[in-house]
């Protein structure tokens, strides 16, 4: 055996037994829980609502990560399981602080838009101004709109973080663009309603859509004076979702 070889071969074994004994690189289990927890670490739910089990569950990270270094697998494995039910915890009472606020908002909504018929849907709180009708072909407001609009108004300028959507509708009389345009001119007179009523313009667009929803059958005039009308989409405070094209 050449003498260079006599000489390194004892630090070669050395580092060879080493590198057998040495943990891994990564953990794969520590690794999700550290993005688990930063996850939950950046809702602001969770940090409010379930400080403790997210502090509990930071504390078990880090003594997971320590584990890992110290290369022991049952305290590793035991620390990760400690935040994972810390976690689970911080989850469970994030959800239900969240079912919470939207069971007090929507009590709150039907409290304070009591004055109309309201259901919730993907786009917000969808309110239906009945005994708002059009004549037939017109798109002027009757004497009195002024009633049935402020009690809106009042709701949407004490929640200045709301948008809104005004839909206008018509019956089936006419050619479908007639019908578009009565439509846009509709939801474009409740719109000016509410500007003059002092809700900012930038919160409230209006959007025409003929006579494709309507309500009741076209074939009475009784369905056809329901089916001329206004609907207002309300979105929720947390939507970030710009509202389809429209005045």
């Amino acid at each position: 055996m050449p003498r260079s070889f006599q000489h390194y071969a004892p630090a070669l074994l050395l580092a060879g037994l080493a590198a057998c004994a040495a943990p891994p690189a990564t953990n794969p289990a520590l690794g999700a829980a550290q993005q688990r927890l930063s996850r939950d670490q950046q809702d602001p739910v969770i940090r409010e609502k379930a400080n403790a089990a997210l502090t509990g569950a930071e504390q078990a990270v880090t003594a997971a990560g320590i584990a890992f270094r110290d290369n022991d697998p049952t305290a590793l494995q035991h620390q990760l399981y400690l935040a994972d039910r810390q976690l689970a915890t911080a989850e469970a009472e994030g959800r239900t602080a969240t079912s919470r606020a939207e069971a007090a908002s929507q009590a709150r909504n039907d409290a304070e838009l009591g004055a109309y018929k309201t259901r919730e849907t993907d786009e917000g709180t969808l309110v239906s101004l009945y005994g708002l009708p059009f004549e037939e072909g017109q798109a002027t407001l009757r004497p009195g709109a002024a009633l049935r609009l402020q009690p809106l108004a009042d709701y949407l300028k004490t929640h200045p973080d709301r948008q809104v959507m005004v839909r206008g509708n018509s019956d089936s009389a006419g050619s479908p663009a007639v019908n578009q345009a009565l439509s846009q001119s509709r939801a474009d007179a409740v719109r000016d309603f509410l500007v003059s009523a002092g809700v900012p313009p930038d919160r409230v667009k209006a959007q025409g859509l003929g006579a494709e929803f309507p309500l009741a059958s076209n074939a009475t005039a009784a369905g056809r004076q329901a089916n001329r009308r206004v609907d207002v989409v309300i979105e929720p405070p947390s939507s970030t979702a710009a509202l389809p094209a429209g005045r």
